[in-house]
């Protein structure tokens, strides 16, 4: 594996009530997050850099993660998600690695949304949060969330937008003018001086710790989705681009 793997183990009892567990993973930026357990317990993570080589390290991680915690396939509930936005590449590689476990070992699946994973880095803040993620040429995967009595809820659709439309989403949200606004995401530092000029008011910008969708994050929204009754089956999945990949093939024109 990378030299800059990460793993942690924090509980090999844990799981659902009954022992059971999730497998969730996303690829949605530079930095694969990867984790193994039910709610609050995490039985196994890893957080990775691994922007070129998202294909030769995540299935690997998978079997060497649940090879570290002696778990049965049989306890395995669901194949967990991040399905976009995102880095284009890595969405793809992860909805299809997801597909094709879940296939082979006839589970359903999660998707979850990478801007949600990422807002959830905010936990146990209050106020408005900006979940911000480079989409290359100039614009940004964004969404508003907003802290309430039940806790996060998106208080905006998911965009791909150029900075300079920020003020508008931020005006359509609901958000008003003097309200503090924390902002997570690795776009966060790419476009640190653009927020600061649209937006203005008082900024909250991201530890390193806040800048990629985390693991234990993405356990916890594929807990309460698994809870809510909304995994489906592997060809109902479908990612999120919210735009074109750069590329094209050759002679192919754009419908």
């Amino acid at each position: 594996m990378a030299r800059d793997l990460e793993t942690s183990k924090e509980n090999n009892e844990g799981g659902s009530p009954d022992g059971s567990w999730l497998l969730g993973f996303d690829l949605s930026t530079s930095r694969c997050a990867l984790v193994l357990g039910y709610g609050e317990t995490t039985l196994a993570k890893r957080e990775f850099m691994a922007d070129r080589h998202r294909t030769k390290l995540l299935v690997p991680a998978v079997a060497e993660s649940i090879g570290e915690i002696r778990a049965e396939k049989d306890g395995l509930l669901a194949v967990a998600v991040g399905t976009g936005p995102g880095n284009f590449t890595g969405v793809r590689v992860a909805v299809a690695t997801a597909k094709a476990l879940a296939f082979g070992w006839r589970l359903h699946v999660l998707g979850i949304n990478s801007l949600d994973i990422l807002a959830e880095e905010s936990r146990g803040s209050e106020g408005v949060v900006l979940a911000f993620l480079d989409a290359k040429r100039s614009q940004i995967y964004c969404a508003f969330y907003r802290h309430g009595a039940e806790g996060l809820s998106r208080i905006s659709d998911y965009k791909c937008i150029e900075p300079v439309l920020l003020p508008k989403l931020l005006e359509e949200s609901g958000v008003g003018e003097n309200e503090r606004l924390q902002v997570v995401g690795e776009g966060a530092i790419l476009y640190k001086e653009a927020l600061h000029r649209e937006l203005g008011g008082i900024l909250e910008f991201p530890d390193r710790d806040k800048m990629y969708p985390g693991a234990e994050h993405l356990l916890r929204l594929a807990t309460a989705a698994w809870e809510r009754g909304e995994a489906v089956s592997p060809q109902a999945l479908r990612p999120l681009y919210l735009k074109r990949p750069v590329g094209r093939l050759p002679g192919r024109k754009d419908r």
